[in-house]
């Protein structure tokens, strides 16, 4: 939702956005012309505490994300809206103007750390030709509903065999096994860095990386954000449908490609989905190295 927020400077006297408190001085950087305030999600799966309900807010939905000092805070703004808002409004609207911006974002819309930045940078420099890039299989936050969209390591094992690039873990929470793995196989894991509470070394990481490949998570989402090319794995039919737009391209990032199975029947048998896929992603990576070498 932050690719909307470049199009509110000189809009407002003061422009005030809620966010997640791990990415306040990320926005901060990004954003100099909006105060944001932290706020913790609400999420029962991630925080496991249930939303406080405030009777005088009439937007259910609103009401369930303020805590008390927000709750102060909103009472002096003139205008209140979630960011969907205006992005469906220019769309519907202005779609010309919102093509143009979408346009000028494509590298990159949050800024990360430049002396982070440059330590990954220098991290990976030795890889020569070799593109460096990063892969996720599966969120930190699980459940029955989610899991189907999401990846073991084992599964991706067949495409890091295939293809000489230089490949990061920037999956959260490494299990013992897939530490193992990863060693195994030659997969970076960046050191000393917290996949799941530093935003800041997340999008500092991801800026330095040449490509991401994977499934939809918070790393995969701050690579988009930060200017990283995205490719995510469709596993289930609702992932192609909310994901996929005009010509594979991701409907949700600027710069993301969606691969999905090139036959629907395909979605039935894992093995032959993931077959199809990771061929799709072993051609696509081949092109991408020989474009990087032109």
């Amino acid at each position: 939702m932050a690719q909307v927020y470049g199009l509110l400077e000189d809009r407002a006297g003061e422009i005030v956005i809620s966010c997640e408190p791990r990415l306040e001085t990320l926005l901060a950087r990004s954003f100099p012309f909006v105060r944001f305030h932290p706020l913790r999600r609400r999420w029962t799966l991630l925080w496991q505490e249930r939303p406080i309900m405030h009777e005088e807010i009439a937007e259910r939905i609103l009401s369930g994300y303020l805590d008390a000092d927000y709750l102060v805070k909103l009472r002096d703004c003139d205008h209140v809206f979630f960011p969907e808002e205006i992005m469906g409004q220019m769309e519907l609207f202005q779609p010309g103007l919102w093509q143009s911006h979408l346009g000028r974002i494509r590298a990159g819309y949050l800024r990360p750390e430049p002396t982070r930045h440059a330590h990954w940078a220098a991290q990976f420099r030795g890889s020569g030709e070799r593109p460096v890039v990063g892969l996720l299989w599966r969120s930190a936050v699980q459940s029955h509903s989610r899991n189907p969209n999401y990846l073991s390591l084992e599964e991706m094992l067949p495409l890091i065999r295939e293809l000489p690039c230089t490949w990061v873990s920037l999956q959260p929470q490494l299990s013992p096994e897939e530490r193992r793995l990863c060693e195994d196989h030659g997969i970076l894991i960046p050191a000393e860095l917290d996949l799941f509470d530093d935003m800041e070394g997340i999008a500092a990481c991801c800026a330095a990386l040449d490509l991401v490949v994977g499934i939809s998570s918070l790393p995969f989402e701050l690579a988009a954000a930060v200017g990283c090319p995205v490719w995510m794995l469709a596993l289930t039919p609702a992932a192609q449908y909310k994901r996929q737009g005009t010509a594979g391209m991701d409907q949700l990032t600027v710069n993301g490609r969606v691969f999905a199975p090139r036959d629907l029947t395909l979605f039935a048998d894992r093995n032959a989905m993931l077959g199809d896929l990771l061929e799709q992603i072993v051609g696509a990576l081949k092109a991408f190295r020989s474009e990087r070498r032109r």
